[in-house]
Parts: C-alpha cells; sequence; structure tokens
C-alpha cells in the first residue's frame, strides 16, 4: 500500500511507520545518527569557523572604513574651515579694494580741481605779469619824464 507522504519544501517527509521497533535494528539506526553527526560536526565547525573569520574580517573591514571616514571628516572640516578663512579674506581683499577705489576716484577729483586751480593760478600769474610789465613800463616812463 503505497501512502502518500506529505512533503516540506519539495522533499518527502520523513515516514514514521518506517522506523525500526526491532532493538538491534533501531541501535543501528542510533550508530548510524551518532557516525553521520560526528562525519557532520567538523564540517559544520569548519564553516563555522570560516564563517566566523569571514565576520572577523568584515568587522576589521568596518573598523578601517570607519577610521577612514573619520579621517575624511577631519580633512572635510580642514577643507572647509580653510575655505572659510579663504572667503573671508577675499571678502577683505574685496572690501579693501572698494575702499582703494573710492580713495582713488577721490584722489582723481582733487587732481582735477587742482589741473583746474593750476590753469587759473597760471592764467592769473600771466594777468599779474602783464600788468607788473605795464606798471614798469609807466613807472619808467615816469622816471624818464622826471629826469628830463
Amino acid at each position: 500500500m503505497a501512502t502518500a507522504a506529505a512533503t516540506i519544501r519539495g522533499q518527502e517527509a520523513m515516514d514514521w511507520s518506517k522506523i525500526p521497533t526491532n532493538p538491534m535494528e533501531l541501535l543501528i539506526w542510533i550508530v548510524a545518527g551518532l557516525v553521520g553527526a560526528l562525519l557532520f560536526i567538523p564540517k559544520w565547525l569548519k564553516e563555522n569557523k570560516a564563517e566566523s573569520g569571514i565576520i572577523d574580517r568584515l568587522s576589521r573591514e568596518l573598523t578601517e572604513e570607519r577610521a577612514l571616514r573619520k579621517e575624511i571628516e577631519i580633512r572635510a572640516d580642514h577643507f572647509a574651515a580653510e575655505r572659510n578663512e579663504l572667503i573671508m579674506q577675499f571678502s577683505d581683499m574685496k572690501r579693501d579694494s572698494a575702499l582703494v577705489q573710492h580713495k582713488l576716484d577721490q584722489v582723481l577729483a582733487q587732481n582735477t580741481e587742482l589741473a583746474a586751480q593750476n590753469i587759473q593760478l597760471a592764467e592769473t600769474n600771466r594777468q599779474l605779469s602783464r600788468k607788473v610789465d605795464l606798471l614798469s613800463t609807466e613807472l619808467q616812463g615816469l622816471v624818464h619824464a622826471r629826469n628830463n
């Protein structure tokens, strides 16, 4: 009589009716189970040790990665501080440049004003020179007239 055995994950479930009831057969089954366990345990321990090695390696890599990340963050903070310092220096230079430009505009305005005053002074000097020449001529004429 064929019994329909239930399946678990595509494998047939154990048929409990096939378990031996004879003590000798039961002992053979137990010995076979122990031998199988003794053969499986070293393999399982080796796999577990391999997994432990993988976990240790991954743990070391994670520690190294964290240390590298901290170093990168420190460098990024350093670069950000340098960038902020350069921005401050640039803004100071820009402010100083605007101040220099303002002073330059003032100097140019004063220079233009001085040039205009220089032109007026030269004209006044010419007029004064002409008047001195006229007065000198008149004075010579008077001196000459008095002497004659």
